[in-house]
């Protein structure tokens, strides 16, 4: 039921149930000069018929006033629009909604819109009336509501995962707005125009979307690595007496696995069983049994090669005995090379950096995985939107819980992409030391521990950016950010150390990998943590005390790469002066004053202000050793091998700048801002009505890493 009132003086009204022994509702109306005054009874949840109600009225002697009655809550049914004002005599509405059949087969969108964005305003929807008339902006554990605040636009998603769950086609719905006050800066008398629409929405069709997204990211990244490996080769040039090595070698190395520079096969070099008589005797008397006694010696310096080749010989045995033709299988060959591949992985020198990247993914996966989940039950369990920050207008539930489908599953092109980075270095590894007969002369210093290591790092990006799209917030963006600091700073040491691991890892100009995740990954997780504690509004940070440390260790790491970079005392005007170090010179230089771009944004948002030093300090490094190496790069290939390098080169900086925009100009949410001011950011889906700008981020800036992670491994080669 609905009264509503307009008086001449003071009007206090009240309205009690029969069988109820509390007041239903109050309402005080003052002199409103012809305007009215509204109040909403609620219907009980088990009324089906109605219950007699009093209507008590007091007020100022002589008063004069109007009263209406509408039998039942406004009632809003799908897709029509319903335009209505809030303002200081009706700050709150009700609207009920009856489905008139199933709509459990498809998300119900419970849609505000509104010009007035300067006024915040509450949007509730419940299966409890009075939750929504008079608790609109209270939270509980009941799993009978579901709240969010709003300025310009907001929605809330109901599915059959939801909680409450859209499931019953004849249950009552309710919807309450209200004008948003709760830190008292909202004006007494604000007024806020809003449209509410009620749509039915996406309809749980997952096989598609996943299904062109995962295809798209392997169909394109293998692309992508196919380019890279052949445009990009990692190459090694032997000294003199290596070179000497390989000729002495090359008579007595019988390694059946290893791929020949004469292009011996490993199967060409096993006996032949017998063909049948026909042939025999058209080749001659004596071929079969030629064929047969060819010796092969089985290598005694690799146990695991021996039993491969001895149990081949006995498949060529087995099928002489028949009788039968044998051919050489392609299957043996595959296994053969497979075997290498993996073999490359476990034995070709340290891989220090790529198990270190490995611990330190999966040791952080679990704290983060904890929080990000316990942050995103405490949301379901309140029905309070405003915990996470989700592009509520692109919001796909996943079919077992209330997620966001497609922001999580767009993070698979990073996990596919970083999966193919691996499998790419392991066969260039493989590639390297089947080019070498003696596995003597290639250093140990050949073990791509950097490449692994820039592999793992991009999947664990696309494992924590699932994570933190679990639940966004200003919190949980330090997850997002993690493995992002190690890509741009792999990069940096790559490019510094090469892909080449020295064969005195204690030498000073080698920065290994306890060095770099102690003493610059560590303190960076600790400040960006801190950062984070800054935007949560606990009070638990100190700004002037924050800022000391980072300054402190910015001029510490800044020595110590001086340290690294100019060793033995170099570092004179002299030596700067002379040619060949100005480039040197002058990139280090221009790299540690990069920060100071981003200072204005430290105290607006700390965690993206690290963030976009690390990029920015990145494509410093990556600009400085193409132009310092510029000579001896353009002399690498032919030139139809450096016109695809430059279209791979064009395609990469094309990819970045579409990411770039992407992310800067097509934001969905702001977790900077207020959850209201942030959902004004929020977009429809744009592609297959399931993913939106965002997720175009995600497949741009994986593609865009893979493709630099070529480029980076390419450049890093130590030349001439």
């Amino acid at each position: 039921m609905r009264i509503i009132f307009s008086s001449t003086g003071f009007l206090h009204a009240s309205v009690y149930g029969t069988d109820e022994p509390h007041v239903l509702g109050n309402l005080d109306v003052w002199k409103s000069d012809g305007h009215w005054a509204s109040l909403t009874i609620c219907p009980s949840r088990d009324d089906k018929i109605g219950r007699e109600k009093h209507l008590l009225l007091s007020g100022t002697p002589n008063l004069g006033f109007k009263v209406q009655l509408e039998s039942s809550v406004e009632r809003i049914m799908l897709n029509d629009p319903v335009k209505f004002d809030l303002g200081p005599q009706e700050s709150n509405k009700v609207f009920q909604f009856i489905p008139e059949g199933d709509i459990s087969d498809m998300q119900l969108d419970v849609t505000v819109n509104s010009e007035s964005d300067d006024v915040p305003a509450y949007l509730k929807v419940s299966r409890d009336c009075e939750d929504v008339n008079e608790n609109v902006d209270v939270v509980d554990y009941k799993g009978e509501s579901i709240r969010l605040s709003f300025a310009e636009k907001g929605r809330i998603t109901l599915s059959k995962v939801s909680i409450p769950p859209l499931t019953d086609s004849e249950s009552t719905w309710f919807i309450g707005i209200s004008i948003k006050n709760a830190t008292g800066e909202t004006k007494e008398d604000a007024t806020k125009n809003v449209t509410l629409t009620l749509k039915s929405s996406f309809d749980y069709s997952y096989f598609c979307p996943i299904f062109v997204w995962v295809t798209l990211s392997a169909v394109l990244g293998s692309l992508v690595a196919y380019g890279g490996f052949h445009c990009f080769p990692i190459t090694y040039t032997a000294t003199e007496s290596q070179s000497d090595q390989d000729v002495d070698s090359s008579t007595t190395d019988t390694d059946p696995l290893s791929s020949r520079g004469e292009n011996i096969q490993l199967l060409d070099s096993l006996p032949h069983p017998p063909q049948s008589s026909s042939t025999a005797e058209n080749k001659g008397p004596n071929y079969g049994a030629t064929a047969v006694s060819v010796e092969v010696k089985t290598p005694t310096q690799d146990d695991e090669r021996a039993e491969l080749l001895q149990n081949t010989q006995e498949s060529f045995r087995q099928a002489s005995q028949t009788g039968n033709s044998y051919t050489h299988p392609r299957e043996v060959r595959i296994m053969g090379r497979c075997y290498e591949v993996v073999k490359n992985w476990f034995k070709r020198g340290p891989k220090t950096y790529s198990y270190i990247t490995g611990i330190v993914g999966c040791v952080l996966m679990i704290g983060a995985g904890q929080f990000v989940f316990a942050n995103w039950r405490l949301m379901i369990e309140e029905g309070d939107k405003d915990t996470c920050f989700y592009n509520d207008f692109c919001y796909r539930v996943s079919p077992w819980d209330d997620i966001p489908m497609n922001l999580m599953i767009s993070n698979l092109a990073y996990m596919i992409h970083g999966l193919i980075l691996a499998i790419s270095v392991m066969l260039m590894e493989s590639k390297l030391f089947s080019h070498h007969r003696n596995r003597n002369s290639l250093p140990p210093r050949y073990a791509f521990s950097m490449g692994y290591a820039f592999a793992w790092a991009l999947f664990f990006e696309g494992c924590f950016s699932f994570v933190y799209h679990l639940c966004p917030s200003k919190l949980t963006f330090q997850f997002d950010t993690g493995f992002m600091f190690v890509i741009v700073g792999l990069v940096v040491v790559l490019l510094y150390n090469g892909i080449e691991m020295k064969e005195n890892e204690g030498e000073r100009g080698f920065v290994d990998a306890a060095n770099f995740f102690l003493y610059f990954l560590v303190p960076l997780y600790i400040f960006n943590y801190f950062g984070t504690l800054n935007h949560s509004e606990t009070g638990l940070f100190n700004i002037s005390t924050f800022f000391a440390f980072v300054i402190i260790w910015w001029i510490a790491i800044s020595i110590w790469t001086g340290w690294k970079l100019f060793p033995d005392g170099s570092f004179t005007l002299t030596y700067i002066w002379d040619k060949k170090n100005r480039c040197k010179c002058g990139w280090f230089f221009l790299g540690f004053v990069a920060p100071l771009i981003f200072c204005e944004s430290f105290l607006n948002n700390i965690p993206q202000a690290f963030l976009f030093t690390c990029i920015a300090e990145s494509f410093i490094v990556i600009i400085g050793n193409v132009m310092c190496k510029w000579e001896k790069i353009k002399s690498t290939g032919t030139n139809c091998v450096k016109c695809f390098q430059v279209f791979y080169c064009l395609c990469t900086i094309i990819l970045w700048i579409l990411a770039g925009y992407v992310f800067d100009k097509k934001p969905t949410t702001d977790k900077a801002l207020t959850p209201e001011k942030s959902r004004d950011y929020n977009q429809d889906c744009i592609f297959l009505k399931f993913y939106d700008y965002h997720d175009l981020w995600h497949i741009f800036s994986s593609h865009a890493l893979l493709m630099t992670a070529y480029l980076v491994m390419f450049i890093s080669q130590k030349r001439g």
